[in-house]
């Protein structure tokens, strides 16, 4: 049993009356029977289901059903088996069962692992065998009637038809480059067998080959090394063509694609996600997302001059508290989104439109986040100069600079917070961010008292402002959000849209949200555009590479 809860559970019941275990298998089949394969359970509920007590479990784990039917039989062999429970006449052993059924025995151990219960009994010759209660059986049949009835009717395949799906899978391997398993697939489309059935066949023609030393036609190819996972991944980035990797690896196309989805899929589950619940139903949260504060207005023109920076924060600007609510909510609900996307992936076959879903609900949120912070500049400054003494065009240049990404970084940790606390504690922004920027002087104050202390000092000169035109100020908007490095495209694209063709400019600002509307998902696009997905695609890695060409030169020089 792969579930510590049962094995512990199975544990639990070792040297007990065999009456208690017998009752134990009556509910085990019962809960077999309510169990469904895509939703999960507590702890509790299944302790009490199985034993019919009632127990207390502190922070109670969530169980998918398919791994408890996976694990039900087996702690019921294991329960009846260390019980010495006995065989009755009215309990159907596994050849008697695969009978009436017409199927094999492997069909039914296949079944014993989706919810079919089965217990190990003890025959009149004392052997233990495997048995199936009436009940058991009834309520199987009941909710596999249709896969019951096909199975029954199976016919194994012919030569000439092993034959048939041999000659087409090497004709799919040789053409197309498929991988066995890709093939297998569509031969079982073709043929209307099993997928699993069609790989046998396959499977056994590869042995044959390796045993008689003939060339392998169905040879699965090496792994990618991580050297070259990490050359695929760099030239995806930029707009590489998966065809063109995998005829320079001699891979599958499937596996390049999906080198390049594991490594994406990796960066998003090493991300530190908030994954509160949400406040409302699903339909509640689509019309947050649907405000007009969420969708119009995201582009921000960072000032990238530190005078300029400093002069644009002290504009008189009035955080306008509707705009501030939809935001926050808007924000809320597009990490929360990202973070149950993400907590989704498969590990090993993750889908590419998942990731670009959470990649671009991601890169939205980064959006709002930057927006609230921004409206709230002219409190930071205020704030930080009524708790450092000074103005800020006093300190030098490069403290001046260090303090100010701190401040900006103190307000996006306020942002967070502020966004993950209870509806009903939650208020207006300022409050929280006032506190952190406070809490921010006070520790400059300590900490660089020397240099804050020269500012102060009476025989110092004060003529004039120690802050010149002319100092680089960093793009704050790209450094406000922990997952900003795995979805943000390279910065030096911005200035390069200039360089590109109209249809390339179209497109990347339209999936990056370059003109003040949210970035939109490769779906998305080819919608608006018209296109076609495969076709989206492939427009999105020529833009990109046309791009990266435009600022090519520059990185050159």
């Amino acid at each position: 049993m792969s579930l510590d809860l049962l094995e512990s559970l199975a544990r639990e019941r070792l040297g007990v009356d065999p009456s208690i275990v017998s009752a134990d298998l009556l509910r085990l089949e019962s809960l077999a029977a309510d169990l469904t394969a895509d939703k999960e359970f507590p702890e509790d509920w299944i302790i009490f289901r199985i034993t019919g007590q009632q127990r207390t479990v502190r922070r109670p784990a969530l169980i998918s059903g398919a791994k408890l039917l996976q694990d039900l039989s087996a702690l019921s062999e294991r329960l009846s088996q260390q019980a010495g429970l006995t065989k009755t006449p009215e309990i159907i052993e596994l050849d008697a069962l695969a009978k009436r059924w017409n199927v094999n025995k492997k069909t039914i151990d296949r079944y014993r692992r989706q919810g079919l219960l089965a217990q190990r009994l003890r025959a009149a010759d004392g052997k233990p065998r495997l048995c199936f209660t009436p009940g058991a059986i009834m309520r199987f049949e009941d909710l596999r009637q249709k896969e019951l009835a096909s199975a029954g009717t199976f016919v194994r395949i012919d030569e000439p038809t092993k034959s048939r799906m041999v000659r087409w899978a090497a004709t799919y391997r040789r053409r197309l480059g498929w991988t066995l398993n890709r093939a297998a697939g569509r031969i079982a489309e073709r043929t209307g067998r099993s997928r699993e059935a069609v790989r046998r066949v396959l499977q056994s023609q590869q042995r044959y080959e390796v045993r008689t030393r003939k060339a392998t036609t169905f040879a699965e190819p090496s792994p990618l090394t991580s050297v070259q996972q990490k050359v695929i991944f760099r030239a995806m980035i930029r707009g590489g063509e998966p065809g063109d990797l995998a005829r320079r690896y001699k891979k599958p196309l499937g596996s390049i694609q999906r080198a390049w989805g594991i490594a994406r899929a990796t960066q998003l589950q090493g991300l530190q996600l908030p994954a509160n619940p949400r406040e409302g139903p699903v339909e509640e949260s689509s019309k947050i997302l649907n405000a007009a504060p969420a969708n119009s207005g995201l582009l921000i023109v960072p000032k990238t001059d530190l005078a300029a920076f400093v002069a644009a924060a002290r504009q008189p600007t009035v955080p306008i508290g509707v705009e501030e609510t939809a935001r926050l909510a808007a924000y809320r609900e597009l990490v929360i989104r990202s973070a149950t996307t993400i907590s989704r992936l498969d590990h090993n076959f993750p889908r590419t439109s998942e990731i670009d879903e959470a990649m671009t609900n991601l890169r939205w949120a980064a959006r709002l986040k930057a927006l609230l912070i921004h409206a709230q500049f002219r409190l930071i400054v205020q704030n930080l100069e009524a708790g450092l003494g000074i103005e800020l065009s006093m300190i030098r240049s490069a403290l001046l600079r260090q303090l100010l990404l701190e401040a900006i970084q103190a307000a996006a940790d306020a942002v967070d917070t502020h966004a993950f606390i209870q509806a009903s504690s939650r208020g207006r922004m300022a409050a929280p961010l006032a506190l952190a920027v406070n809490r921010l002087a006070a520790r400059w104050q300590k900490e660089h008292a020397r240099d804050l202390g020269e500012v102060l000092d009476p025989h110092a000169s004060r003529a004039s402002a120690r802050l010149l035109p002319g100092i680089a100020f960093p793009d704050w908007t790209l450094s406000i959000a922990s997952w900003q490095g795995v979805v943000e495209p390279d910065q030096r694209l911005t200035p390069a849209l200039a360089k590109v063709s109209a249809s390339n400019r179209t497109l990347l600002t339209l999936r990056f949200g370059w003109d003040g509307e949210p970035p939109h998902t490769l779906t998305q696009c080819a919608e608006r555009l018209k296109v076609s997905s495969i076709k989206i695609a492939r427009l999105e890695r020529t833009a990109l590479r046309n791009a990266y060409a435009a600022i090519a030169p520059r990185e050159q020089a």
